[in-house]
């Protein structure tokens, strides 16, 4: 369930936990050159990045291999073994019983994987005709994502779970000519899926052992996150017009009730893009936007039982700042101490309401780029 370039503050008093976390404050994952999020499971499995050093001194590349976080202990389950003559990977997803999917690559070929503590690290092929494949999210007996091969544009597609329970079956989604379309996001009870078709966002529906495209606006944008009530998360793309800087907007909609409403459009507040990540089956949604200048990014909370904005920050002390004030900081000029608080980006969020995130940490650099490394919250 969620991507992004940022980062984060270290701070000691989170390291070696030996005892259960409650989430009550923000808790961290910390490593030397920075973690990345993009996933976390109801068992507080949190699937990331682990950024990494190959090389000494000024001579080294910054590298990055999957990982698996139990938030809950702060242990490492496990690193997933690379998938056999491939040469990187990329985790995209991680299900309840920690099942992992995502894209192994290699030069001029990529596959989607899944990974399991039993099986290892599998392929799971692609379509007919195609050379190409990612696995996006999964759930129960279904993972969704993407084929594609020579010219050909990227089509959506749906894994199902073989009769015999031990391999995959892939099958196209419906899309409306011959792409590019991608699937990135299914409910937990893998009857909804989310994601882009030529630009246009979309859901599909299973009806009857069939899936129904639907789009839900003519303005190009995607959906990131959807639950098992039909409701979706995601982004639309504005025009740009005089006075209005911001070229993407949040967006939760509602396929039951036929509703679409733009979240966290706010230029007049100093923020251009912003963005929904993830929705829970409570509804409860998460996203974040970014300053005009593109160099500051704040989190936020929304759902449509309680649909005030919040703000969401961490502070340089590790703690969550949540404010129904909805500003951004006066970004430091050169020269300038940095303010109290840090950029902060809101990731994926669980029915329980434990959200994952990441803050950056201005004061720690490898090269040019600033380190990160994502956290729990119980919300």
């Amino acid at each position: 369930m969620g991507k992004f370039l940022f980062s984060v503050v270290t701070f000691a008093f989170f390291l070696n936990h030996s005892i259960a976390a409650d989430f009550s404050k923000p808790h961290f994952h910390l490593s030397k050159f920075g973690t990345e999020g993009h996933a976390i499971n109801e068992r507080n499995e949190v699937l990331g990045l682990h950024e990494y050093r190959v090389g000494q001194g000024q001579e080294f590349v910054q590298a990055q291999r999957p990982i698996v976080w139990d938030a809950q202990t702060s242990a490492k389950i496990s690193i997933p073994k690379t998938l056999e003559e491939y040469t990187a990977m990329a985790g995209k997803d991680i299900s309840p019983d920690g099942t992992i999917v995502g894209r192994a690559a290699r030069f001029k070929a990529s596959q989607a994987f899944l990974s399991t503590k039993e099986q290892g690290t599998i392929g799971l092929g692609t379509l007919p005709g195609k050379d190409f494949s990612s696995a996006n999210a999964i759930a129960k007996d279904r993972i969704v994502g993407s084929a594609a091969g020579g010219m050909a544009p990227e089509v959506a597609c749906v894994w199902n779970r073989a009769d015999n329970k031990l391999g995959w079956e892939i099958a196209p989604l419906p899309i409306k000519n011959a792409g590019p379309a991608t699937a990135l996001a299914i409910s937990s009870d893998g009857k909804f899926i989310g994601g882009q078709d030529e630009d246009k966002p979309v859901v599909w529906i299973e009806a009857n052992g069939k899936w129904i495209r639907h789009t839900i606006s003519s303005t190009s944008g995607k959906v990131s996150g959807i639950n098992n009530n039909g409701e979706f998360v995601g982004y639309l793309n504005t025009t740009k017009q005089v006075g209005q800087p911001a070229s993407r907007l949040g967006m939760y909609g509602s396929l039951k009730e036929h509703s679409l409403i733009a979240l966290a459009w706010i230029p007049e507040r100093g923020y251009g893009e912003s963005t929904a990540n993830a929705i829970n089956d409570a509804g409860v949604v998460v996203g974040n936007s970014w300053t005009l200048s593109g160099k500051d990014s704040d989190g936020w909370i929304w759902s449509k039982k309680n649909p005030e904005l919040k703000r969401f920050r961490i502070n340089k002390n590790g703690d969550a700042v949540i404010s129904a004030k909805f500003e951004p900081p006066i970004e430091a000029q050169e020269g300038e101490e940095e303010g109290a608080e840090v950029s902060t980006v809101l990731i994926d969020i669980t029915d329980a309401g434990v959200i994952l995130g990441q803050a950056e940490q201005p004061e720690k650099k490898v090269g040019d780029y600033e380190v990160q490394n994502m956290f729990v919250y119980k919300y």
